[in-house]
């Protein structure tokens, strides 16, 4: 279930899913609507830059349910995961 917060900072990016198709020369990131980027250069390079900028509504709700997780009240996060996992919700949120 999506805090209020979550689903407001949803709506500030493209829904996803997002996928990556190749061009000439370089990759799209898209989704069935619109392009959102464009990756260039190496091959193996873009290509594995398009898959990463793909993957980030996925990882950025991963990011969020692992937060409930180690931010719980009960759960001992020695290895200070949380604070990490935080700081890069709130990078990707532009906070």
């Amino acid at each position: 279930m999506e805090t209020e917060h979550a689903t407001s900072t949803l709506a500030q990016h493209t829904p996803g899913p997002w996928n990556v198709t190749a061009g000439l020369n370089h990759f799209y990131v898209r989704t069935p609507e619109r392009y959102l980027a464009k990756t260039s250069g190496d091959d193996t390079e873009a290509q594995a830059n398009a898959r990463l900028i793909a993957a980030a509504p996925e990882l950025l709700d991963m990011l969020r349910a692992c937060s409930r997780v180690f931010n719980d009240p009960g759960f001992t996060d020695r290895a200070g995961y949380g604070e990490r996992i935080n700081a890069v919700i709130n990078k990707a949120e532009g906070k």
